[in-house]
């Protein structure tokens, strides 16, 4: 937004650069105006998933969802360079009796509503959590995404739940 109470940089750096052409600031988050145009905020532009399929997906609201219905810990949501998303969730200890029987049904449920290239296709389930240790979170914890992923390649393709395409 443009106007005399909108932030105007931080003092003594300039704020040029960060301008779009409507005078607006660009801070790197991502939005979607809703149908009573509100914003809603969906995510960083840094942390977008560009598909093989040149689909871009904010994975912060699908990353909630999975938390939500599976009851996991921690979720990641990977897609990059692929056709379809892969999702990591992690469970400390492991998956209870409850949560390994409803798995399926509630990774359908919570595929429900999502665009077709948002849905997760695979899930890979770990029995521990992220941590700062193995380099896979920031002190803030925040997901380091790229170290995440590359530790886990190899079961992407060869374990976990399949849903069908």
């Amino acid at each position: 937004m443009d106007g005399p109470a909108v932030f105007g940089g931080y003092e003594n750096q300039s704020t040029q650069t960060n301008l779009t052409s409507g005078k607006y600031l660009s801070t790197g988050d991502v939005g979607n105006l809703d149908e009573e145009g509100y914003l809603r905020l969906v995510g960083r532009k840094g942390d977008l998933i560009k598909t093989s399929t040149g689909r871009k997906i904010a994975p912060a609201a699908i990353e909630q969802k999975l938390l939500k219905y599976l009851g996991a810990e921690q979720a990641m949501v990977v897609g990059e360079g692929r056709p379809y998303l892969v999702a990591i969730v992690c469970y400390d200890g492991g998956m209870t009796a409850e949560q390994k029987a409803g798995f399926e049904k509630n990774l359908a449920k919570m595929n429900e509503g999502l665009a077709d290239h948002e849905r997760v296709r695979r899930c890979v389930v770990l029995d521990r959590l992220f941590s700062l240790e193995r380099g896979e979170l920031t002190r803030t914890p925040k997901l380091r995404r790229e170290n995440i992923e590359s530790a886990h390649e190899g079961v992407f393709r060869y374990f976990g739940y399949k849903l069908p395409l």
